[in-house]
């Protein structure tokens, strides 16, 4: 989960201090490639422009490179709370994978014989949120039968 972390990290949490800039990592050609369409997209290609924007955050040319080819994460930083709730989905994956399920693909879908686009992409999710009401509020799982008025509103 760390690499994940790593590799999804905004470019003003890379100049931040949780993140260094990996040593040897990534080809310089793509890190160059991506500066190229990166001052195209904000300075229409002018250079003086985009190392003025930069500059704005504190960073140079150079910097910015060095970023865009990878960061890690500092040792002793924790994982954002984000990472948790993937990894939590993901554990979850499999058991709606319809070979891994007894009964059969779409059963925990509204509608198993006409299931609505993509559904089976936000099910891990709602199931995860399911799962976060009853351990986080144990009042709330009374509030589980309006999770399929939920889950059916979201799909």
């Amino acid at each position: 989960m760390r690499s994940v972390v790593e590799k999804a990290a905004y470019w003003y949490e890379r100049i931040g201090p949780d993140f260094t800039p990996r040593a040897n990592a990534g080809r310089p050609l793509d890190a160059e490639a991506l500066l190229e369409s990166w001052r195209d997209k904000v300075a229409r290609g002018e250079e003086d422009t985009f190392d003025k924007r930069l500059a704005w955050d504190g960073m140079t040319r150079e910097a910015a490179g060095s970023l865009l080819r990878g960061v890690e994460l500092r040792a002793g930083i924790p994982l954002p709370p984000w990472a948790q709730c993937l990894s939590d989905v993901l554990a979850v994956c499999p058991r709606f994978a319809g070979e891994q399920r007894k009964d059969g693909p779409g059963a925990d879908c509204i509608q198993p014989d006409s299931p609505f686009p993509f559904e089976d992409l936000v099910l891990p999710f709602t199931h995860w949120a399911i799962q976060s009401i009853q351990r986080f509020s144990p009042e709330g799982f009374a509030l589980l039968r309006a999770c399929h008025k939920i889950k059916f509103t979201i799909l």
